[in-house]
């Protein structure tokens, strides 16, 4: 599963450090961090959420390793971000 580094991709794409990517969702940047380790999973909410910013799949993000040029192409592009509330 790439689930950890394609959420390290994504971040890193968005240009945002652990602690803006987990205000975005409502969590603290040591939740992050634990993600982007493989350490714990992230909600359900988040996953939906980034595959909305992203257009990539939750199915993709898990199996698949993204990167920056998939987020960029057509595979994955990156919409506006959205805050979501926990």
């Amino acid at each position: 599963m790439y689930l950890s580094k394609n959420l390290e991709t994504i971040r890193k794409h968005l240009r945002e450090n652990q602690s803006e990517f987990g205000e975005r969702y409502g969590v603290g940047r040591s939740a992050v961090s634990k993600w982007e380790a493989g350490e714990n999973e992230p909600p359900l909410r988040v996953l939906m959420a980034l595959e909305d910013l992203t257009g990539v799949s939750m199915t993709r993000m898990l199996r698949d390793e993204l990167s920056m040029d998939d987020l960029d192409s057509g595979g994955g592009m990156l919409r506006e971000p959205a805050q979501v509330k926990p």
